[in-house]
């Protein structure tokens, strides 16, 4: 290689950092960004590849109600702003029949991401009555673009990937837990 050559490369390499920092530097303060700002966790059999860790969030178990099944699930739950913006990032494996449930106190459209989030997910938009009102079916891993939940929801159910396909879950759907109303 020439020093022409070797000077475009090193030209190339300080964009490309400098993107990546950009791309990875949180929003200031005030600034709009996507729903949830995250932060490190650590569920149980991933261990992430930054520090943090599920273990301070409230486990619980709900089920999903399809087709006259009812599909026992054991969720973390993420009811703080803190917990929603921590979410499920830099987990690397989620078993089957487990998730995160997250928890907005009342009705109102909500956006999510997946920035460090090292694994697919279906993502079930839930209103007051627990019922499905959009499924998001396998998110795209590190994907910037926000997932909206398209109408006012109080929660929204990650599940790993294709968990919706495999039981029949589909909009119109019930999940049953506490914080729903029930029918």
């Amino acid at each position: 290689m020439t020093k022409k050559h070797f000077a475009l490369l090193g030209i190339a390499v300080v964009v490309i950092a400098g993107l990546f920092y950009l791309l990875r530097r949180p929003a200031p303060d005030g600034a709009a960004a996507p729903y949830p700002a995250q932060e490190p966790p650590t569920p149980m059999e991933a261990r992430p590849a930054q520090a943090g860790s599920l273990e301070d969030f409230p486990r619980d178990e709900l089920q999903l109600e399809s087709d006259g099944r009812r599909h026992d699930f054991r969720v973390w739950i993420a009811d703080t702003p803190e917990r929603r913006a921590q979410g499920l990032m830099f987990v690397r494996r989620l078993p089957r029949h487990q998730g995160m449930l997250f928890l907005f106190g009342e009705q109102q459209p909500v956006s999510m991401w997946m920035k460090n989030t090292y694994i697919s997910l279906d993502m079930l938009f839930i209103a007051a009555d627990g019922r499905i009102a959009r499924i998001a079916q396998r998110t795209a891993p590190h994907s910037l673009t926000t997932i909206d939940s398209r109408g006012e929801v109080t929660a929204v159910l990650e599940l790993g990937a294709g968990e919706c396909a495999r039981l029949g879950v589909q909009v119109g759907d019930f999940v049953r837990y506490s914080a729903f109303a029930t029918r």
